[in-house]
């Protein structure tokens, strides 16, 4: 999938029809032209937000790529969703091309000259490892780039835009290995691959030719398996991804070094730009309304634009931290929220919405893995993970943490204190009368009409009215094409044995 805005020039399908953004616009109201008729007609944008998030509208692509025209001329059903939907070393393939031209996608158009794609495909060609040379990991020009970068930028940056299109090779969709052999090789490769000492490609081409010789062997009435070419094991110790060989070939310690962000402790005063998120747990107790037992403490899940100081999103659960309340918060940061006023009877509304461009981590486990990784990728979001044990890289979010404690947590009854000698002979049980029905409520209250209404000493200004003043001035929050792709893609990748009943899945069997 891929993220735009409603800016001039944007062309988008609702209600049956295409439609395409024209001047002027202004904060409330956008200018629509159908690309039909060419008739102008006007609509607001929260109008447009909810349609979007509804399913009933989703974003066209900018370019005309061949991609670019097949994505436009199927449904959204048809449609790889994820990287996970392609085979591991396409999607790696993917990765390698976005960060060939990751530094040039930082440049203004203009700067995007001739001699900087040269420059940057030098650059590659002088870090590339010679065991690549050749192959699609490998072979980088200035041709390459530009093709690239147009893609990819036609694609309203869809990562996908980037996977080799090997549908219209040969072999009409099937694969050209035995599916024995693919075997033999994921086998080598981690056995032999993933060992500390250095392994080469052609100890790998060598380990499977020796396995696929001694199956040959135990079942001579069966065809013969062929040996695979030296290109086709590159490709597959390249799905290993980069991180993982840099740590296979130079040791845990170097590569925490060269990947990491240590240091990098970035802020801007722009909407947008970085958000962090985590969690803490609630220093209260919650009352179930069915019989009056205590839930216990629920764990609080925060988004917060750094630019503005505004929640972005939040997510409320009794389950330790975890990859769904995650992306629950991820969904509820990037989704428009118009409908708090009418639900939760507040007295303003939450403003802010959007995909952040960067997305501040740090090495909880809920946020390790190649779920969120992809899924930020395909969303255009730059992870940005802090070092073990640094909560003073994201002090915003820890700030705002507390600031949620002081002025909301521990004036509840039933509240836990932040320790047991602030929190005394208080009995915490006894006096708690929160009712699960009312957190929502009471945390959409606080979050809405004191956090983002009240002066802000980092930002020196209130964040609402921060917010009010970037969009005021001409700030567009990105968005997902279509809701049906953002749903799929803060989603979760399992694997499981096909039997000959079918597949089990927790107590469910298909």
């Amino acid at each position: 999938m891929g993220i735009s805005q409603f800016s001039v020039g944007t062309r988008f399908r609702w209600q049956g029809t295409i439609y395409e953004v024209r001047p002027p616009a202004s904060v409330n109201g956008i200018t629509l032209r159908e690309t039909l008729t060419e008739e102008e007609t006007s609509a607001e944008t929260q109008t447009l937000l909810s349609a979007l998030f509804s399913g009933k509208l989703f974003f066209l692509p900018r370019g005309q790529t061949k991609r670019a025209k097949k994505q436009a001329g199927h449904s959204l059903e048809e449609e790889l969703r994820t990287l996970d939907d392609y085979l591991p070393h396409l999607s790696n393939i993917a990765r390698y091309r976005l960060e060939a031209i990751w530094p040039l996608l930082q440049l203004e158009p203009k700067a995007r000259t001739s001699k900087a794609v040269e420059d940057r495909a030098a650059e590659i060609k002088a870090n590339l490892d010679p065991a690549f040379e050749g192959s699609l990991l490998g072979s980088v020009c200035r041709n390459s780039l530009y093709n690239w970068l147009h893609a990819y930028i036609a694609s309203n940056y869809d990562v996908r835009s980037l996977i080799p299109d090997t549908r219209q090779r040969g072999g009409k969709n099937k694969p050209r290995l035995d599916p024995a052999v693919d075997t033999l090789i994921d086998s080598a490769i981690h056995e032999l691959y993933k060992k500390p000492e250095v392994v080469s490609i052609d100890d790998v081409l060598q380990e499977v030719a020796c396995r696929v010789h001694e199956s040959n062997m135990k079942q001579p009435e069966n065809k013969p398996l062929l040996e695979p070419s030296r290109a086709t094991v590159a490709r597959r110790i390249e799905a290993l991804g980069m991180i993982e060989r840099f740590t296979i070939r130079h040791g845990k310690r170097l590569a925490e070094q060269k990947f990491s962000q240590y240091g990098d402790n970035r802020t801007t005063d722009m909407p947008g730009v970085i958000a962090q998120i985590d969690h803490t747990r609630a220093d209260f107790m919650v009352i179930d309304d069915r019989d009056n037992l205590p839930l216990g403490r629920p764990t609080f899940t925060s988004c917060l634009d750094i630019g503005t100081r505004y929640p972005l999103g939040k997510y409320i659960g009794f389950e330790p931290p975890s990859y769904y309340a995650v992306i629950e918060c991820l969904y509820h940061a990037i989704s428009p929220k118009d409908d708090v006023r009418e639900k939760y009877s507040t007295e303003h509304d939450w403003l802010a919405y959007g995909i952040p461009s960067t997305l501040v981590i740090d090495n909880g486990r809920e946020f390790i893995g190649r779920d969120l990784s992809d899924a930020c990728l395909s969303l255009g979001i730059i992870l940005q993970r802090t070092p073990i044990r640094t909560p003073h890289f994201k002090p915003e979010i820890e700030r705002s943490f507390g600031t949620m404690e002081t002025m909301l947590f521990h004036t509840l009854p039933g509240t836990t204190f932040s320790t047991p000698q602030e929190r005394g002979d208080y009995n915490s049980l006894e006096e708690a009368c929160v009712y699960l029905s009312d957190v929502e409520k009471i945390l959409h209250t606080f979050i809405v009409d004191v956090y983002a209404e009240t002066f802000h000493g980092g930002i020196e200004a209130i964040p609402a009215r921060r917010w009010e003043e970037a969009v005021q001035t001409g700030f567009l929050p990105t968005l997902p094409d279509s809701v049906t792709d953002l749903q799929i893609l803060l989603g979760r990748v399992d694997y499981r044995v096909i039997w000959h009943y079918g597949i089990d899945f927790g107590d469910f069997r298909e």
